[in-house]
Order: structure tokens, then C-alpha cells, then sequence
């Protein structure tokens, strides 16, 4: 069995691992591995996608940009 065998089988779905963030290697739980080179399948978890970030916009300046500094400007005047 070669290392691009069980690279297909985790990006395929049917061999459970983790892949923990700054590395390049998978790391596979013993009883998954034994219990995919034995055929019997693993049930996966849904991945949940991380939700990005709302944006509010407002009609008022933002702190900071050239709007609010004009703003300010003028009412100093």
C-alpha cells in the first residue's frame, strides 16, 4: 500500500484524518486505519464552513476615513 493510496482515500471521503494547520502531513486514527484496510466503511462528520464576517454599512462616516476627517475639518471651520 503506498503513501498516494491512502492520500486518495482521505481526500475521497473514505479515510477519516485530520489535518492539523502548518503541517503537511494527515494524521489517521489506528482504529480508522484498520477499519478502512479492512473495507468496512467510516461514517464521516459534516464540516461546518466557517461563516465569514458581516460587514455593517452605515450612511455616517467610518472612523478614521477621508469622510469623517472632512467632516471634522468643516466643523472646525
Amino acid at each position: 500500500m503506498s503513501y498516494h493510496t491512502i492520500l486518495r482515500a482521505i481526500r475521497g471521503g473514505h479515510l477519516r484524518a485530520f489535518h492539523p494547520p502548518g503541517t503537511t502531513v494527515y494524521r489517521v486514527a489506528p482504529e480508522d486505519f484498520r477499519e478502512w484496510l479492512y473495507g468496512h466503511p467510516v461514517p464521516t462528520k459534516p464540516i461546518s464552513q466557517p461563516q465569514r464576517a458581516r460587514t455593517i454599512r452605515t450612511s455616517a462616516p467610518v472612523r478614521g476615513s477621508v469622510e469623517s476627517l472632512t467632516a471634522i475639518e468643516n466643523e472646525a471651520a
